[in-house]
């Protein structure tokens, strides 16, 4: 409090001898009542971060629109990065800038506009793409006969990744889909000729940054979208489960094992001799242990392989009793070597259907928007899936997800209709919501009401004009 000439004399006026009447008491008060006192201006930087980190990412929001005294303030560096690492760890490096904060607060969907903009993608004239990825230069003969349309099933569920959408329209082909550019590859299976091969040996599995997987009976195909190469890999046995981050691939076995590999070099199976020894399961266990077993990779670290998977805990470690519990397990490796474990157990559910106790389902999915998660869900007949534990890449631990479920895009991520054979699923560009061979996408991007136009970057990577 600074002690200068003008503040004695208001001291000195209004508590020094004389003092003031009730009435001028009065007076001062209704002259002062439109001068208020600015907190968040006012305090620490440190107290702002603090009271940043209490507020759900709507009301940070709104925040930014009180004054541009606030906005400056809970905008620093400082806030931004603190509010960063605790909303959404997974989308920030070392720092935040102002434009990247801005565009992931409203694509995560805390903050709502009408700046939606919703592309038709008509599959019957889609463009394609000059260069092809098959052993004739140019799309197969019967392409264009496809029927492309709601009417139309694919042989597989769609995948969508990195603003590319892979489609199984017909035997032997894959078409994927650059909803940036909107330009369509058509990928034909390199070992056999076209429209050759049985709708079930051919089955489409992962997409990736650079590489969509599909398996052929006992070999894994993998076509680069990016450089237009195609790879095979013959395997002992079929394929399973596949994930796939950058130029690897990593595949689960009917059999039970995993393998890695890099196009254009060889496979490495991981070894589970130790991991399997320190779990001391018994054969029922080691059966479901096996065949759940789903692979992620850490997509900060490509080095580093999470193998998650699930089996029945019984009391007294009497299967005859039922099972009591489900354990949720996440291994992980680093180059192809076991480094550590994590579990959780989750009591079931009470059911009062005897079938729905002998069909509970254990399902496994990733999540990588603002967190990098592994979800464990459960489901039966008469119920829909229930997420009932996560597992944090970043933090390496179980985490409870009911915070996490606040979150719009977490909700719309895991947007799925079994009976209306639709699916939807989404990242900070394109939200694609999949009708059989159809599908639509949704681009969005920060309108001005959160910030400033020179803030908010442009969708297609343009400057701003003023």
């Amino acid at each position: 409090m600074s002690h200068g000439p003008r503040f004695s004399e208001i001291r000195n006026l209004v508590s020094g001898c004389d003092g003031l009447t009730l009435e001028e008491s009065r007076y001062l008060k209704f002259l002062l009542v439109d001068f208020h006192t600015d907190l968040i201006a006012e305090l620490p930087l440190e107290i702002v971060t603090m009271i940043a980190l209490d507020l759900r990412p709507k009301d940070f929001a709104h925040c930014l629109k009180v004054s541009k005294t606030w906005r400056e303030r809970f905008l620093s560096a400082a806030v931004m990065l603190a509010y960063a690492r605790q909303r959404w760890p997974a989308m920030i490096t070392s720092s935040v800038t102002r434009p990247d904060f801005l565009y992931s607060l409203f694509r995560l969907g805390f903050v709502y506009s009408n700046y939606h903009l919703r592309l038709d993608f008509s599959n019957s004239d889609y463009p394609l793409d000059p260069v092809f990825i098959n052993r004739f230069g140019q799309p197969p003969a019967f392409y264009k006969y496809i029927p492309w349309g709601r009417g139309f099933t694919t042989y597989s569920m769609g995948l969508y990744a990195y603003g590319k959408v892979a489609l199984h329209p017909y035997t032997g082909i894959i078409t994927v889909d650059d909803l940036r550019v909107k330009t369509r590859k058509v990928m034909a299976a390199p070992s056999a000729p076209t429209g050759s091969l049985p709708p079930w040996e051919l089955r489409l599995l992962s997409l990736g940054s650079k590489l969509v997987i599909a398996s052929q009976n006992k070999q894994l195909v993998a076509w680069d979208h990016v450089e237009n190469e195609v790879y095979e890999k013959p395997l002992h046995c079929r394929v399973h489960r596949v994930a796939t981050h950058d130029m690897t691939v990593a595949a689960v076995l009917c059999g039970g094992d995993v393998v890695l590999w890099t196009p254009g070099h060889a496979a490495i199976q991981l070894d589970m001799s130790r991991l399997t020894k320190e779990l001391g399961l018994d054969s029922s266990q080691a059966k479901d242990w096996e065949w759940n077993r789903h692979v992620f990779f850490d997509h900060r670290n490509s080095k580093t392989l999470y193998l998650a998977s699930s089996y029945d805990v019984y009391a007294d470690d009497n299967s005859s009793n039922g099972a009591i519990a489900v354990r949720a397990t996440v291994h992980k490796f680093s180059e192809g070597i076991y480094i550590s474990s994590w579990n959780f157990d989750h009591e079931y559910f009470k059911s009062s259907r005897p079938s729905d106790c002998k069909s509970r389902n254990i399902l496994i999915s990733e999540y990588e928007l603002e967190f990098s998660c592994i979800f464990f869900s459960q489901s039966t007949p008469s119920n829909p899936p229930e997420h009932f534990v996560a597992f944090d890449k970043i933090q390496q631990k179980f985490f409870s997800v009911t915070d996490l479920q606040q979150s719009n895009a977490f909700a719309r991520a895991f947007a799925w209709s079994g009976r209306n054979e639709t699916k939807q699923t989404l990242d900070l560009d394109f939200q694609v919501s999949f009708f059989g061979c159809d599908y639509e996408a949704t681009h969005v991007w920060p309108p001005a009401t959160i910030g400033n136009t020179e803030d908010c970057p442009d969708p297609n990577g343009k400057e701003n004009e003023t």
